[in-house]
């Protein structure tokens, strides 16, 4: 049996997205319908300021993502932007909320890491682990895997 190295790839559990809007200054929030609480993830205080865009990565139905560098340390993120309106207007913010809680939760080598969570007045906003190889679907399928 022929073995398929893939590296570099990751899952991210609901890729979504559409166009950008303005964000406003944001804190550490979690994915939610009311008033901003904490989210469980490191205390430091970030916002979409932090970040310097450096391509688009995918786009979808409910927002982007985007390559981004963190303006501090220079890391490269996943910045993935989910319009806040578009998921209430489905009623699926519980996704948004699900999707945030599996990848705070959950460490797996196939499963992308998220570093940071906020919320402007028009996004959610996840940044995650820069996979530079994409997700692991689109690294199965160039090798010719289903």
């Amino acid at each position: 049996a022929r073995h398929l190295a893939v590296t570099g790839c990751g899952i991210s559990s609901f890729m979504l997205s559409a166009g950008l809007g303005p964000l406003s200054h944001a804190v550490l929030a979690p994915i939610q319908d009311g008033p901003e609480e904490g989210s469980g993830l490191p205390a430091a205080q970030v916002s979409f300021d932090d970040f310097a865009d450096v391509r688009k990565l995918g786009e979808g139905a409910f927002g982007k993502v985007n390559l981004v560098q963190h303006r501090g340390t220079g890391e490269l993120f996943a910045m993935k932007l989910m319009d806040k309106a578009k998921f209430r207007a489905q009623k699926i913010t519980s996704k948004a909320r699900s999707e945030q809680y599996i990848l705070k939760t959950t460490r797996h080598p196939f499963i992308v890491s998220l570093h940071y969570a906020f919320q402007g007045s028009v996004f959610w906003v996840l940044v995650m682990e820069f996979c530079p190889h994409g997700d692991l679907q689109g690294c199965l399928c160039a090798h010719g895997r289903p």
